[in-house]
């Protein structure tokens, strides 16, 4: 019985998905802070739309509760 040599292993695909999760996990949080960052901006810079801590905290949870509505249950 031979075995091929030609597909990596189990745990080097399971430790490649591991790193893409932790990738796209650092890359949403960046994409997150970004958002939240703008907001507080636009608001400071033009008081007159919201406070700025108050507008940066509506978006914030606005984004998480979209990643929990989009992110697939298992």
């Amino acid at each position: 019985m031979s075995t091929s040599t030609d597909s990596p292993p189990a745990d080097a695909e399971s430790e490649a998905v591991r790193d893409l999760k932790r990738y796209l996990l650092w890359m949403f949080l960046a994409l997150f802070l970004l958002v939240v960052g703008a907001a507080v901006y636009l608001c400071y810079q033009h008081p007159r739309l919201a406070e700025p801590l108050g507008a940066g905290g509506t978006v914030a949870s606005v984004l998480l509760a979209s990643a929990a509505v989009v992110r697939p249950r298992r």
